[in-house]
């Protein structure tokens, strides 16, 4: 049986790109281009994930983000948050209330359809319980002070996480902007 993906986003051009590539790499696909289309969805059914573009014609992806993570049937569901790359300060709201992935536009498909996969791959019970006792998250820390900053990296290194090190809120949002940071 085939995954099933939600995709949100008020461009036609970017509903046709996501759902045909999505579809050639073997999911089900279902897109609608408004917070008030998506939430009827929800309302429906259960997807495998969700992609979410920040600024919709009737709200906020972001809000439709917040209303998954309080509702227990759609609060595990991985989120794909799209956004322009202008858009830092949606980037950073996005992740903090629970998006597994931020993908700015233009995006890179392969990129794209890769991270689906690996959000929408099954996870046993043991993975996650590991994950989330022991460690192993990709955390981002900002601090204007090397010592400090080198410091707080030992320290998290040492309980198996992966930190990234920066010294300014500018180069905080340019990692934000490359890599996927769990924290």
């Amino acid at each position: 049986m085939k995954q099933h993906i939600l995709v949100v986003d008020d461009s036609m051009i970017v509903r046709m790109d996501l759902r045909g590539a999505l579809m050639a790499a073997g999911f089900e696909v279902t897109a609608c281009e408004s917070r008030r289309a998506a939430e009827e969805l929800l309302d429906q059914q259960s997807f495998a994930a969700i992609v979410l573009y920040v600024m919709l014609p009737d709200g906020d992806g972001v809000e439709i983000l917040q209303r998954l993570r309080a509702d227990a049937q759609h609060a595990d569901t991985p989120v794909i948050m799209l956004s322009a790359e202008a858009d830092v300060r949606d980037r950073i709201r996005g992740l903090s209330l629970g998006a597994d992935e931020y993908v700015g536009k233009p995006y890179n498909i392969t990129y794209f359809i890769s991270r689906v996969r690996e959000l929408c791959r099954p996870r046993r019970a043991n993975e996650l319980n590991a994950t989330a006792t022991i460690g192993g998250r990709r955390i981002l820390a900002v601090d204007d002070s090397r010592t400090y900053l080198d410091y707080l990296g030992r320290l998290l290194r040492d309980e198996g996480h992966d930190v990234v090190l920066t010294l300014s809120g500018t180069e905080a949002l340019h990692m934000l902007a490359a890599q996927t940071i769990d924290c």
